[in-house]
């Protein structure tokens, strides 16, 4: 509130092209400032945990741009640090160190490593640093009419686009210009994911312990489309009870409390399949871009009923797999950093070729197009 104060929202965004969350690291710095400035005003440089790990490993520091351009310090066109906004701030900008992009060798590992661990100079390369844009990395997607689904604690539903979208409209409905691999823009929206569940399992496996297999199986014991949630209301972010705040929602909007495993889970279920929807119905308006199928991607990937759920809720194909994109992308990067593999678009067909997917077909259309009406009157009303 205090940043924007002194930044409009929409002046703010243009320079960054970043959506406004909490943890983002120019709120972190202008929080630094005005509890613990000392604190900042003797820092030598900042670094990103992954640039951290990489200085520990080669005594050489930098930023790499992916995991930066999440910062909201960078300029969402040029792809470098945001220097006027950041002087209006009042923010130092001494401590940034220069922005490297994924791929690139920045030194061997140092030689007391070497030493103590009996290896010569091993190179170590920048990836992309970001999970999410390893992740991306790692889609075994062909041409560009697809939107991808990183699935787990968050979600995150976007696209890939060559510039970033700075529109009004992209503002208004929230969505982020994050940087990719080849200077691509991962233009996309976070939304609370399996969050949900996971805090309702911890309360669960206090009497039983439960599997996520197993509460998708649930689910399914339960009736359809009950009872349904906004996945993003702010009483979900960090609740005492995660079941307790899903049945107050549902009660305050005058739907029946859920109270059974299988009535929350497939409540939980069915509401980020419809938001996963909604959100992709904005996208494609924002960007005009056609899309015709959904990556998902992430250990979210291997919950078969909310893969089914998202294929119905949008109308498209669903393919689900690599769980494990975020690793296979960063070993991509550094056998492209190394020379052994040339493109963005020949990791892929690596991936594509030797990694197992599933494909889910839309299914109970009149049902589900029902269900949406009704959860956008529910997100409406609230």
């Amino acid at each position: 509130e205090e940043v924007l104060q002194k930044m409009p929202g929409k002046t703010l965004y243009q320079n960054t092209g970043i959506q406004f969350m909490p943890f983002n690291s120019l709120f972190q710095l202008w929080s630094l400032k005005k509890k613990y400035p000392e604190n900042l005003l003797s820092a030598d440089k900042i670094l990103f945990i992954p640039d951290l790990l990489s200085f520990f490993l080669t005594g050489v520091s930098y930023s790499e741009y992916t995991i930066a351009s999440t910062s909201q310090m960078l300029n969402p066109v040029t792809g470098r640090w945001n220097m006027p906004m950041l002087h209006k701030l009042d923010l130092p900008t001494n401590i940034l160190e220069e922005l490297v992009e994924p791929g690139t060798v920045i030194g061997n590992i140092l030689p007391e490593l070497q030493a103590e661990l009996g290896v010569g100079p091993i190179p170590v390369a920048a990836v992309a640093a970001h999970d999410t844009a390893s992740a991306i990395a790692a889609i075994p997607a062909r041409g560009d009419d697809w939107a991808y689904l990183s699935s787990g604690t968050w979600s995150l539903l976007g696209i890939e686009l060559k510039k970033p979208c700075l529109t009004a409209e992209a503002y208004e409905a929230a969505f982020t210009n994050e940087g990719g691999v080849d200077s691509t823009i991962r233009f996309l929206k976070n939304i609370t994911g399996l969050w949900l569940l996971s805090e309702c399992k911890k309360i669960w496996d206090q009497e039983k312990e439960y599997s996520f297999s197993e509460l998708a199986k649930q689910s399914q014991k339960a009736k359809a489309f009950i009872s349904l949630i906004d996945p993003d209301d702010a009483r979900f972010s960090n609740p005492k009870n995660m079941i307790t705040s899903i049945q107050e929602y549902c009660e305050e909007s005058k739907q029946p409390i859920p109270e059974s495993i299988p009535e929350i889970c497939r409540c939980i279920f069915e509401s980020l399949a419809l938001k996963y929807k909604l959100t992709l119905d904005k996208l494609v308006e924002v960007t005009g871009r056609e899309v015709n199928r959904i990556h998902i991607i992430g250990g979210g990937s291997q919950n078969m009923v909310l893969n089914q759920y998202t294929s119905n809720a949008t109308n498209m194909e669903v393919i689900a797999g690599p769980v494990e994109g975020t690793a296979l992308g960063n070993i991509l990067m550094q056998a492209r950093a190394l020379g052994i593999i040339d493109t963005l678009e020949e990791m892929r067909e690596i991936v594509s070729n030797n990694v197992e997917t599933r494909t889910f077909i839309p299914e109970k259309q009149r049902v589900w197009n029902a269900a949406f009406l009704r959860f956008q009157n529910i997100l409406l009303n609230q």
